[in-house]
């Protein structure tokens, strides 16, 4: 038999797991819930950049599923290109820049990939990051993003 004191602990410990369930099965609701405002949010940035710089040239489709470790940092989406039968891949991928890290939208297509624009709202970041650190970080993602979208079977060679 259990005494009373012991019967007091195993009463606490059970409303403290208790309570731990509870937050944990909130976390993980509205982590499912906030999923879709997310890849919305994402959609609409790359569909505002494509628009600046091609405007009505491209409808932004659905999220592709990267299967790597970089999806914490980067998205891809379907791209329809108006009048084409070509299907491009968006890209919005977090890269470092003096500031901390900047949003960048890059096009990909079978062969090539390039880069559409910052994906920044609140001021030039080009005015911002130096012309020399910001083309050697764009070229460097030009080479990454094929790889990524490889090896995370969004794209087949």
């Amino acid at each position: 038999m259990l005494s009373e004191e012991n019967k007091e602990k195993l009463k606490n410990l059970g409303i403290l797991f208790g309570m731990f369930i509870l937050v944990s099965a909130l976390l993980i609701t509205l982590m499912f819930v906030s999923r879709g405002f997310v890849t919305k949010g994402l959609r609409n940035n790359i569909q505002n950049a494509l628009n600046e710089n091609y405007p009505k040239t491209y409808a932004v489709g659905q999220r592709l599923t990267i299967k790597t470790g970089i999806t914490l940092s980067a998205a891809a989406f379907e791209c329809k290109k108006n009048g084409s039968s070509e299907k491009p891949v968006a890209v919005i991928i977090r890269i470092p820049a003096v500031t901390g890290p900047v949003p960048a939208v890059f096009l990909y297509t079978e062969n090539s990939t390039e880069f559409v624009c910052y994906a920044i709202n609140n001021g030039n970041v080009d005015k911002i990051i130096a012309p020399e650190f910001s083309s050697a970080i764009i070229e460097y993602w030009k080479k990454q993003i094929p790889q990524i979208l490889l090896k995370g079977g969004v794209v087949n060679e």
